[in-house]
C-alpha cells in the first residue's frame, strides 16, 4: 500500500545527492538523435527539473542528421562533401539556418511552462551568445575544409557569469572568428 512515505523515503534517500550536485555545472549534449526524439518533451522536463535542484547547465546542440531531411535543394555533390565533415559554401547558409532553427526550437521548448510538469512557473532562464572563437580546420591532406572549424576559445568568464546569474546556457555549434567568419563545428568536440 502506497500512502505517501516511499514517496517520502526516496526523498530522503536523494536528498544527499542533491545537496552534493546543488552549484555544480553540468554539460549536457543533445545529439541529432536526441532532438527527433518523441522523448524530448521529458527530457526538457529533466532539464527544468536539474535546473530547479541548483545545478548549472551548459547544454550543447547536434543538428547533422536534421539536416539531410531539410535540404532537398542541395546537389548530391555538395552533400558528400558535408558527410565528409566539409562545409562548403553552398551549404553554409543552409546550415547556418537549421542550426538557428534548432536553436530556437529548444528555446521555445525550453520556455514553455506546462502544467503538470517540473516546469510549470519556472521562469526558466536560457541564454546564447558568442562564447565560442573558431577558426578554420584548413586544408587537411590537401582538401580546404571551408566553413568547417574547430573551437580557437572559449569564453570562460562569460560563460560563467551567465551560469551565475543564473541561467541556462544554450550553446550551438557554430563559432565565430576574429575577422566576422561563420564556422561550423561538430557539436561532440564543442561538448
Amino acid at each position: 500500500m502506497d500512502n505517501g512515505f516511499d514517496h517520502i523515503k526516496w526523498f530522503r534517500d536523494a536528498s544527499p545527492f542533491i545537496n552534493s550536485h546543488r552549484q555544480k555545472t553540468f554539460l549536457l549534449y543533445l545529439g541529432s538523435q536526441a532532438l527527433q526524439s518523441k522523448n524530448l518533451t521529458n527530457i526538457i522536463r529533466d532539464i527544468a527539473l536539474l535546473n530547479s535542484l541548483g545545478i548549472k547547465l551548459v547544454i550543447v546542440h547536434g543538428w547533422a542528421g536534421l539536416l539531410k531531411q531539410s535540404t532537398a535543394s542541395i546537389e548530391d555533390n555538395a552533400w558528400s562533401k558535408f558527410l565528409d565533415a566539409i562545409i562548403v559554401p553552398e551549404i553554409l547558409d543552409s546550415c547556418i539556418n537549421l542550426i538557428s532553427g534548432t536553436q530556437g526550437r529548444l528555446l521555445a521548448q525550453l520556455s514553455a511552462g506546462t502544467p503538470n510538469s517540473s516546469m510549470y512557473r519556472s521562469d526558466l532562464v536560457v541564454t546564447t551568445g558568442n562564447f565560442i572563437r573558431a577558426r578554420p580546420k584548413g586544408i587537411i591532406n590537401g582538401i580546404d575544409h571551408h566553413h568547417s572549424g574547430r573551437v580557437r576559445k572559449i569564453n570562460r568568464t562569460a560563460l560563467t557569469q551567465q551560469l551565475d546569474n543564473p541561467a541556462i546556457v544554450l550553446i550551438s555549434p557554430i563559432g565565430y572568428s576574429l575577422t566576422g567568419e561563420t564556422f561550423i563545428l561538430d557539436p561532440r568536440d564543442l561538448a
